[in-house]
C-alpha cells in the first residue's frame, strides 16, 4: 500500500516546496487518510472471509495478520505523507530525516529485545509501535513549527 502512495509523495514534495499550498496539502492528506481508513476497516472487519477467499479454507487463523497490517498501513501512510511532502518541503527536512533514523534505531532495539519470542505477529506489532513513534515525532514537528496554520509565505489556495 505504501507503493500506492509513492507517486503522490513524489509529486507532492516539489509542489509543496514551490507553492507551499497548505490548504491543498491538507485536503490530500485527509483524503488519503479517509481512503486508507475505509479500506483498512473493511479489511479488519472482513479479515476471515478475505483470507478464506484468497488462501482457501484452513487459513482463517492468519486473518490476525491482515488486521495487524491494516493497522500498520494507517500509521505508515499518515507518517509518510507528513515526512517529505510537509516537513521537508516546508523547510524542516532535518526533522523528517531525524525521525526516520530514530525510528529505525528504535525498531532495531525493539526487535533485539523480542528475539526470544520473535514470530511474525511480534515483528508486525514491533513495526506498528516503531511507525507510531515516528508518526508522533512528525506530528509533533508539524505542531511545533505551526506548519498547518496559514501565515505569510503560505498560500491559502492554488
Amino acid at each position: 500500500m505504501q507503493g500506492v502512495f509513492a507517486p503522490i509523495v513524489d509529486a507532492l514534495y516539489p509542489y509543496m516546496a514551490k507553492e507551499r499550498n497548505i490548504k491543498l496539502y491538507k485536503g490530500i492528506y485527509y483524503g488519503a487518510l479517509v481512503g486508507v481508513l475505509i479500506v483498512s476497516m473493511v479489511a479488519i472487519f472482513f479479515s476471515e472471509p478475505i483470507t478464506r477467499l484468497v488462501f482457501g479454507g484452513g487459513f482463517e487463523a492468519t486473518s490476525i495478520l491482515l488486521k495487524l497490517f491494516s493497522l500498520l498501513i494507517i500509521v505508515s501512510v499518515a507518517s509518510i505523507l507528513l515526512a517529505y511532502p510537509c516537513l521537508a518541503a516546508l523547510g524542516h527536512s532535518r526533522f523528517a530525516n531525524l525521525s526516520a533514523v530514530l525510528g529505525s534505531i528504535l525498531h532495531l532495539v525493539l526487535l533485539s529485545l523480542v528475539i526470544p519470542i520473535m514470530n511474525i505477529y511480534v515483528v508486525v506489532i514491533v513495526t506498528i509501535i516503531s511507525e507510531s513513534i515516528v508518526l508522533l515525532m512528525r506530528a509533533y514537528a508539524v505542531r511545533k513549527y505551526d506548519l498547518w496554520r496559514l501565515h505569510p509565505g503560505l498560500q491559502e489556495s492554488s
